[in-house]
């Protein structure tokens, strides 16, 4: 788990591979960054339940959803400044969050 998701950052910082990198990302948004998030949203989610899992007692454990396999998720979020202008932009696949968060109901 840990190992997958270092090797998946390292790869999204360095540009290899997906059109969303963080590289990419950092263009796009141009300006002077302030600050800048790109989190994988169903990787981050499946962490977090496979951690409460591990954590919380048996007989609520089948309560958490199982994400399963899905096409990554990214979100990013910026700020950025140039003179007097700042910018604040998210970036989303609202089709694919629908998605995820549809599947999650009644679970």
């Amino acid at each position: 788990g840990d190992e997958r998701f270092l090797l998946q950052a390292i790869a999204a910082a360095s540009g290899e591979g997906s059109s969303n990198s963080l590289v990419r990302e950092m263009a796009a948004a141009g300006g002077r960054q302030k600050f800048l998030l790109r989190l994988e949203l169903r990787s981050f989610l499946g962490g977090l339940f496979d951690m409460m899992r591990d954590v919380l007692p048996e007989e609520q454990r089948g309560e958490l959803p199982d994400l399963g396999e899905g096409p990554p998720l990214p979100v990013v979020v910026s700020y950025t400044s140039e003179g007097r202008s700042y910018a604040v932009r998210l970036t989303a696949n609202a089709g694919g969050l629908i998605r995820l968060f549809s599947s999650l109901e009644g679970r």
